[in-house]
């Protein structure tokens, strides 16, 4: 399986970067990647719901904006692992701390931020979203054993 330059430690999250990226490019979005997932108890399924979201949420944002780009980081801070998606785009509409989609289905969307909560609430963490000077940035931090 080709993953175009992406060695971040986990062949599922290579993909996932890797198609991320290639959106980017197609989008001319200046995509900025220092993700290394660590050796660790974290389901690669559970990865890839937080990685997907995040990154289709960013890209979807930052396609509707100039000088559009996506910034992804991760870090091990003592048992923390921490992963940044940080995003240019318009102001979100948020309800209860949880953004809103503004696609016309609403049935159909909505649930990424919901889903990345959940699976970082099951290894005892926490996904906190921010808004400020046309950047929206999304922290999750996930607990290790």
């Amino acid at each position: 399986m080709e993953t175009a330059g992406y060695d971040s430690g986990s062949p599922v999250t290579d993909v996932i970067l890797s198609a991320g990226r290639d959106e980017a490019e197609k989008n001319k979005i200046r995509f900025d990647c220092s993700f290394r997932m660590p050796e660790c108890d974290i389901d690669p399924f559970d990865m890839s719901v937080i990685l997907n979201n995040a990154l289709s949420n960013a890209l979807e944002a930052a396609s509707k904006c100039e000088n559009a780009f996506v910034e992804i980081r991760s870090a091990v801070r003592k048992n923390a692992f921490v992963i940044t998606v940080r995003n240019s785009g318009g102001a979100p509409l948020i309800r209860n701390g949880i953004p809103l989609t503004d696609k016309e289905d609403k049935s159909l969307h909505g649930f990424g931020f919901t889903n990345i909560k959940s699976t970082a609430e099951k290894y005892h963490g926490t996904a906190d979203i921010e808004y400020s000077d046309g950047v929206f940035s999304l922290t999750v931090m996930l607990m290790m054993k």
